[in-house]
């Protein structure tokens, strides 16, 4: 009986085996391989699960090519390790080559040896389910006739599954840093630059618990205040190149007395080389994972679409300046011309008192740092001698130039409302010069700006139209119907800049429609998102009640008339709205209505509103609910 059941189990195990092994179907690969820049050959093992190929077991892929370098010079590398179910496991090295070579051998054990001078970069340490753990040393060595002769870099970590311990070390040829972390990996105490005789201290930075809050630069004493230590709200972020970036913000003139920055951008630069390659194999990010906090002033949806809209601006200015500046015939003529030198001197004004602050003011955002700067500074910073003046001064004896609707213009405002009217009236100052240029730009120019912007303008209406197909059938007839506008709108727009003939006079149209596009294309977003949105808003003017006769939770809705002025009435008009219009002027009104109606009702649900929905009871038309609302924004003290 016990050597049936023991056959019978043995039989069993097998077919179990049998069957997994078929449906991983294990195999061994050597061959040509790539790895994003890296070419080569590669020995790997890897089992195949669905339809997807699983690294598992040993892996070595490197290059080298004697041909090569006893040509020119050979970029050779090595990569070696082991996988488990697709994440690095165990011990791993990173190889890296420059080479050259003067033909120089030498016979070592009856082998010929090649002499090679260069840099090697060299990477080891263990990985633990793809994230380092305990040491790991980097090197990057100067070799002369295959002898190091410096050490150019040097990196030394330990980590906890992933997470810095302890205390690290990074040097350079001509400086190191020391630095220590608190065991969850956040930086902490004093962070020590030496310069080139270890004894002598460079700088030094001055962590609490993540939070960088000085740095003292030794040679003069200097000790510089980095982050706000009282800010209303921080925000544990890694040590990252949004921090780099930050701190090269907010040191400015102070960056190149010291060299930390340095050591820790080199340090960040091969952990990434080495990233990128795991991460393209199929492993988890490899990185330092440095904690730092830093403050954040929080920007709100309103906020961000307005830091959208100056970016859009530039990007247009910016091209528009180029277009000016890098005018060939332009530049000809403008030496006899004096009304083209007028307008080119502009230009560059423009360029240098508008552009280029607000090119730093955008770099913030799209490099994803806008929130961590404090917003009283930054102002200072790209204006260092204070906010534009809409008056532009060219030269002595020259008419200063200034935007005929200069006077709709407010520089004065709070920071993001002033940065925009910043950048739109740089945007239609460049769009003025260029009209008033027209006639002396050259042909060839005019028809490459109009190559330009029509690849523009069919790509934004086939998003148009791609977004109107996929919408459609997914909403209400009376929705579908105002998509339906909006896209005959797009194309009757595009149709009447075909039939323009005037390069000048098409132009100036196709910039407008170009707009005009944007705000089909942002309204069509809006329309699509009102079910979804109203269903917030309910959910937003829901409140918990507790029902002491049933003795449970009820929901109660709270605020009545206003969800029902925004449910009922604004919404249904905007759709009606769109659903009948076909003016560009009329569908950026549109959009801003939509979105300031829709933040409204954000800041309205913990306003006092009393008096607010006793007026709502008597208002009957969208126009008077957008009133009302306006009216019921709070003044500041």
């Amino acid at each position: 009986m016990n050597r049936f059941t023991y056959k019978g189990f043995t039989l069993l195990f097998l077919l179990f085996c049998q069957t997994l092994l078929i449906a991983q179907e294990k195999g061994e690969y050597e061959g040509p391989f790539q790895i994003g820049k890296y070419t080569g050959n590669a020995r790997y093992q890897y089992y195949t699960s669905a339809t997807d190929t699983v690294l598992d077991g040993p892996f070595l892929f490197q290059k080298s090519n004697l041909e090569t370098l006893l040509k020119e010079q050979d970029s050779s590398f090595t990569i070696k390790g082991n996988f488990i179910d697709a994440l690095a496991n165990g011990p791993w090295q990173f190889q890296f080559g420059k080479y050259t070579s003067d033909s120089k051998s030498e016979v070592v054990d009856f082998e010929y040896r090649i002499l090679v001078s260069g840099t090697q970069e060299m990477a080891t340490g263990v990985l633990s389910e793809g994230l380092p753990d305990g040491d790991w040393h980097i090197t990057v060595q100067e070799v002369e006739n295959s002898e190091v002769t410096n050490i150019l870099f040097k990196s030394e970590f330990n980590f906890e599954k992933g997470v810095p311990q302890q205390s690290f070390k990074i040097e350079s040829d001509s400086s190191a840093l020391v630095g220590r972390f608190l065991r969850n990996g956040v930086a902490h105490d004093a962070w020590t630059s030496y310069g080139s005789n270890a004894l002598e201290v460079d700088e030094t930075w001055y962590f609490e618990e993540g939070l960088l809050q000085k740095i003292v630069f030794d040679a003069t004493g200097e000790e510089v205040p980095v982050f706000d230590m009282y800010a209303p709200q921080y925000e544990m972020i890694s040590l990252d190149d949004r921090f780099l970036l930050l701190l090269r913000y907010n040191l400015r003139d102070k960056i190149g007395q010291g060299n930390t920055l340095q050591l820790l951008s080199k340090n960040r630069e091969v952990y990434q080389k080495i990233n990128t390659i795991l991460t393209q194999l199929g492993s988890v990010p490899f990185d330092t994972n440095i904690k730092v906090q830093v403050p954040v002033y929080a920007l709100d949806s309103l906020q961000k679409e307005t830091l959208e809209r100056i970016s859009d601006n530039l990007t247009q200015a910016s091209e528009l300046s180029k277009t000016i500046l890098s005018n060939s015939h332009l530049n000809i003529i403008r030496r006899t011309d004096t009304d083209a030198q007028y307008w080119y001197s502009v230009t560059e004004k423009l360029v240098s008192e508008f552009l280029s602050p607000l090119e730093s003011y955008v770099d913030l955002y799209q490099n994803q740092i806008f929130e961590f700067v404090n917003p009283s500074t930054v102002e200072g910073r790209i204006f260092p001698v204070g906010i534009p003046d809409k008056t532009i001064e060219v030269q002595v004896g020259q008419e200063p130039f200034q935007l005929p609707e200069a006077d709709a213009f407010n520089f004065q405002g709070s920071g993001l409302q002033a940065m925009e009217q910043i950048s739109v009236y740089a945007q239609m100052s460049m769009e003025y010069i260029l009209d008033q240029l027209s006639n002396k730009l050259s042909n060839d120019v005019q028809i490459q700006s109009l190559k330009e912007l029509e690849n523009d303008l069919i790509s934004i209406n086939n998003g148009i139209e791609k977004q109107i197909d996929s919408l459609s059938p997914q909403l209400p007839e009376n929705y579908a119907n105002a998509l339906k506008n909006l896209g005959e709108t797009a194309n009757e727009e595009l149709a009447t800049y075909a039939n323009i003939s005037n390069p000048g006079e098409k132009l100036s149209f196709g910039e407008d429609l170009q707009s005009c596009l944007e705000d089909i294309r942002s309204l069509i977003k809006l329309l699509s998102n009102f079910p979804e949105k109203i269903k917030e808003i309910k959910a937003l003017y829901t409140d918990d009640i507790w029902n002491p006769f049933m003795a449970t939770v009820m929901e109660e809705e709270v605020k009545k008339r206003i969800v029902e002025a925004y449910r009922d009435i604004l919404v249904p008009y905007f759709v009606q709205t769109i659903s009948q219009t076909g003016e560009c002027d009329r569908f950026a009104l549109l959009r801003e209505q939509i979105v300031y109606a829709n933040n409204r009702m954000v800041g309205l649900r913990n306003e006092e509103t009393r008096k607010l929905e006793r007026k709502l009871k008597r208002a009957r038309t969208a126009e008077e609910i957008l009133k009302l609302f306006q009216q019921q924004i709070p003044k500041e003290d």
